[in-house]
């Protein structure tokens, strides 16, 4: 979500907009993945772990859902 007001541009943000079902699937896709990781390396669990590890890490839901919206 990316708001906007003249020269003021304030940061994306996670929204609940879109398909409820297509939510709940890649939500437990990438929960699958993580639990999986061991089996090889993957982009999107890369990116998992980059966002936890950050200073300011971010909660487990917010990582998961990171990459798709």
């Amino acid at each position: 979500m990316r708001y906007q007001s003249g020269n003021t541009r304030y940061k994306n943000r996670i929204n609940r907009r879109g398909n409820k079902k297509l939510q709940k699937i890649l939500y437990f896709m990438i929960f699958s993945m993580i639990s999986l990781r061991k089996k090889g390396n993957n982009h999107i669990i890369d990116y998992y772990d980059k966002l936890k590890k950050q200073p300011q890490r971010k909660p487990h839901k917010v990582a998961v859902i990171a990459w798709y919206k």
